[in-house]
């Protein structure tokens, strides 16, 4: 993966709520000696928004394997992003607003839950309002964001922003009111460090467990059953199955799989034989990472209860001698009143989100929690170069802490960003900083950036160590 790609994983689910503006102008492209009208949404950018990259996935398409668009044949107007392909259904799994603080409730909703993406069917057509037009535009698109003064010979460089959502939910622009790259590209540029923003959509959910819910598996040819299946019928299929916040939390319904192509082997056994882009990275977590997880676990109120869910949803193959080691590693907290006195979350709470942000397996060569990034890290050449950080910002959310996404949640104002926008620019953190230098991340010396709730410092990446080294050598010997 090069370091731009992973990058804009890292940089850019930012934005939070901006406004669009109004359409200044309009802004041109050729691609195939064929014109893409973009949109002038800023004074200092342009965007074009909605290119379709591949052939629309519908009739025999849908389910295979995307099939590029051989030459554009007309003009096409991008003056607006794409729906999403089709979403899962996410339901939270407690009322967060009767039974969290107001601010907590506020700021985990908002950011994490209930996110409203509009999807659209087989990720094929939709009409949406923005920028005070209308236009159907197909879902598997990509959009680029761009600095007005831009032009072919500029070589700007160039972040790539991948969504997350546990293959579930997500889109490269979700909704008008939303994550969108203009606001970052003008910070850049005001900055003096102009860069290109580039977003894409992507197909979402699985394909065995959808089979068995449609009635599918009763066909010798699975995939044409599929393929003609009423779309309603598909997304109820999609919508029946378990979601990241459902009981099973982070071990998700919907995986990649070793394809032979794009991933010949278990991501994991890929970092072992050192089959790694050898290029800068920079990578890191939030410090609770898994607690908006966790909630729907809250009926393990003890330690046995704890064991039954780890050996049923995580790992079956686990012996009890494994349990045992665990139970050692993490034990039970003190009971958290952070819902009230009405509302007491069990002592197995923060227990079992302290596991679950520890166990996320590396899948699709993401790294998105504590151990697979330290596992990663630790795996990867010394002469390879590499920083860590930890954000601690938003610890003092009651009950969640420093949760999932709350690094994006003030990412344009985070001293994060100037780190990350010079290692964009020079593949070096720290070239162009006045501040604290950023110490390069070695297997014999592990330092990582912590961002605390105020200020920033160098600190040893050696935190829960026998526990996430236990917990990687398992993972190991029982993927998930």
């Amino acid at each position: 993966m090069s370091p731009l790609l992973y990058i804009g994983f890292l940089v850019t689910v930012l934005l939070h709520a901006h406004t669009i503006a109004s359409v200044f102008a309009s802004s041109e492209v050729f691609l195939d000696n064929q014109k893409f009208t973009g949109a002038v949404c800023s004074p200092k950018t342009e965007s074009f928004l909605g290119i379709p990259f591949v052939q629309p996935p519908v009739g025999d398409l849908r389910f295979y394997c995307l099939v590029p668009i051989p030459r554009y044949s007309h003009a096409y107007n991008v003056t607006l992003p794409a729906r999403a392909c089709p979403q899962q259904l996410i339901v939270s799994p407690i009322n967060f607003t009767a039974l969290l603080p107001y601010e907590a409730a506020k700021v985990v909703t908002e950011s994490v839950y209930d996110t409203p993406i509009p999807a659209q069917k087989d990720c094929v057509i939709h009409s949406i309002f923005l920028c005070r037009k209308l236009i159907f535009r197909q879902s598997l698109t990509i959009d680029v964001i761009k600095p007005a003064s831009a032009t072919p010979t500029s070589k700007l460089p160039v972040i790539v922003w991948i969504f997350g959502g546990g293959f579930e939910v997500g889109g490269s622009t979700p909704n008008p009111l939303s994550y969108t790259g203009t606001p970052f590209v003008e910070q850049l540029i005001a900055a003096n460090q102009p860069m290109v923003f580039v977003a894409m959509n992507h197909r979402l959910s699985d394909y065995d467990d959808i089979v068995h819910r449609t009635g599918c598996s009763k066909f010798s040819d699975t995939l044409a059953c599929l393929q003609t299946v009423d779309y309603a019928v598909l997304k109820a299929a999609q919508d029946a199955s378990p979601s990241i916040f459902s009981y099973q939390s982070l071990v998700l319904a919907w995986l990649p799989f070793e394809d032979g192509i794009f991933l010949t082997e278990n991501p994991q056994q890929l970092v072992q034989k050192g089959k790694v882009a050898h290029v800068p990275i920079i990578t890191g977590n939030v410090d609770d990472k898994a607690t908006v997880f966790s909630f729907s676990t809250l009926n393990s109120t003890t330690d046995e209860e704890v064991s039954k869910y780890i050996k049923s949803v995580w790992f079956t193959q686990a012996t009890a001698e494994d349990l045992e080691r665990l139970n050692v590693y993490y034990p039970s907290a003190p009971k958290i009143q952070c819902l009230g006195p009405k509302y007491p979350i069990s002592p197995q709470f923060k227990r079992l989100a302290g596991f679950q942000a520890l166990m996320i397996t590396i899948l699709l060569g993401d790294l998105v929690f504590q151990a697979p990034r330290r596992f990663f890290q630790q795996h990867l050449p010394s002469t390879q170069k590499q920083w860590a950080f930890r954000s601690k910002r938003y610890k003092l959310t009651p009950c969640v802490g420093a949760f999932h996404t709350s690094d994006l949640l003030t990412l344009l104002s985070h001293d994060l960003i100037d780190y990350l926008v010079n290692f964009v620019t020079h593949l070096d953190p720290n070239v162009g900083i006045e501040g604290k230098a950023w110490t390069q991340y070695t297997t014999a010396s592990p330092q990582m950036m912590t961002f605390d709730i105020v200020g920033s410092k160098i600190s040893p990446d050696t935190y829960r160590s026998e526990a996430m080294k236990f917990l990687t050598n398992i993972s190991l010997e029982f993927p998930i």
